[in-house]
């Protein structure tokens, strides 16, 4: 079973991890999962950068668990590619 304060990183996880459906991240300023990893194709390493770059998590903060948890999964994974093509070349 799945802790309470794990729900929003199982519930980003499974629906981010490839074409599945649109999450709303930020309902305060209406940011979708797909805006938030384009933030951290462009750059960001933080929620504080995320919110620099389009405004996710700069609200209320309700969303600032679920934008770490993409962040940390979108950084992993980035960190994984570049390996790969380390390993390739």
């Amino acid at each position: 079973p799945l802790e309470t304060e794990n729900l929003y990183q199982y519930h980003v996880f499974s629906f981010t991890s490839g074409g599945g459906f649109p999450l709303l991240v930020c309902h305060c300023l209406c940011v979708f999962d797909a805006t938030v990893r384009e933030c951290v194709r462009q750059g960001a390493r933080t929620p504080e950068d995320v919110a620099d770059q389009c405004g996710a998590g700069s609200g209320c903060g309700g969303c600032r668990q679920s934008i770490e948890a993409i962040v940390s999964r979108e950084c992993a994974a980035r960190t994984f590619d570049s390996a790969e093509d380390d390993l390739a070349a």
